[in-house]
């Protein structure tokens, strides 16, 4: 029968000379673990796993210490040899399943031993709780990303790209809240070790293509593992938008000013200086950027996304009229690193 007790100075008591190392007899046995989460609230393994390395006291009749001890071997297996017959008490620790002490508890068990005996006390079972990381189970993955313009309206990547340093949850059973968290490589691949056999979610945030949430989404792959298991995601991807000047593309262009006198004559023809220009992208309702040309009157816009976009800049109206004219031009980038130089020089004047 196993006792479950604390070690204290009051259960050992006198000195038995019979009982000790000298003799032809032995004991042996094998320990076994169940392995339990955290609370002792689920059984990690079906079937109790060897106890590797542990502790096995032996305490010989009534002395009150401990008068051998050895390790277990891989397998769990421990024997104490050459020993007189007589009585003896065998113990060993467990974690308290109660979740009354933090302290290891000692299961012992009182053994008559005869003479020349090898005694086989058969499977003892301990008890331990693992943390969630203490596993022998992997899952691994990789994210992949899809570009979209800032409406969804367009994909602008030709193929998925790697989701670099993205970040992933991991939930295990019942949990609400996440155990653990980890970020993609610049591969977009991930990892989590070392896990407890049982039910996961794991979780990571995408944007709503759809439009219908402002918030990032919450992507959701429910993984049951084995023991011993890895389990490897390798379609997940993700949606992001970018602003249309976190692209790879650009547009370069010249604008020249021809001045007339105040009589309305022809003066002269040069590069526009500081001159404004304007970028609208899509169906955007106001521009998006200003900026001005150089000295010779060049400009450019950079980092350029897919998409359609127009040009404008203001110019004095040779008729007379009051109101600037707006000297259009239209453009579209088909693909990344695209670089556009406009083939004309644009046109302004001024009176």
């Amino acid at each position: 029968m196993l006792i479950l007790f604390t070690v204290s100075a009051g259960i050992f008591f006198s000195c038995n000379q019979q009982e000790g190392i000298g003799g032809n007899s032995h004991i042996k046995g094998k320990l076994m673990v169940n392995y339990y989460n955290e609370d002792f609230s689920k059984l990690l393994y079906e079937q109790p796993e060897p106890a590797k390395d542990e502790n096995v006291f032996l305490i010989f009749g009534n002395e009150q210490v401990v008068g051998e001890d050895t390790k277990t071997s891989f397998t769990g297996d421990f024997e104490f040899e050459y020993l007189w017959p007589g009585k003896y008490t065998i113990y060993y620790y467990s974690d308290d399943s109660t979740n009354l002490s933090a302290d290891p508890i000692v299961i012992a068990k009182e053994i008559t031993l005869g003479k020349n005996e090898t005694l086989d006390l058969g499977e003892l079972t301990t008890r331990k709780k693992l943390k969630w990381d203490e596993g022998s189970s992997f899952i691994m993955g990789k994210i992949m990303i899809n570009y979209y313009n800032d409406d969804y309206s367009l994909l602008l990547s030709d193929e998925p790209i790697p989701a670099k340093d993205e970040d992933v949850f991991l939930t295990f059973g019942d949990n609400t809240v996440f155990n653990a968290d980890t970020k993609t490589s610049y591969t977009g691949e991930f990892a989590f070790e070392y896990l407890w056999p049982g039910d996961y979610k794991l979780f990571f945030y995408s944007e709503d293509t759809t439009g219908n949430s402002p918030e990032n989404i919450e992507i959701v792959k429910n993984v049951t593992l084995g023991k011993n298991e890895t389990i490897k995601l390798n379609n997940l991807l993700i949606n992001k938008s970018l602003e249309w000047n976190e692209g790879s593309s650009s547009f370069k262009g010249t604008v020249y000013v021809t001045n007339y006198n105040s009589s309305g004559q022809f003066k002269d023809r040069t590069p526009a200086q500081e001159q404004e220009i304007y970028i609208t992208y899509g169906n955007h309702p106001f521009y998006d950027e200003r900026i001005r040309t150089s000295t010779d009157g060049t400009f450019m816009f950079r980092n350029l996304i897919k998409g359609k976009y127009k040009i404008f800049l203001y110019s004095e109206d040779l008729t007379g009229g009051t109101a600037n004219k707006v000297v259009v031009r239209n453009f579209e980038i088909t693909e990344n690193q695209q670089d556009i130089v406009l083939g004309e020089i644009i046109e302004i004047y001024k009176l």
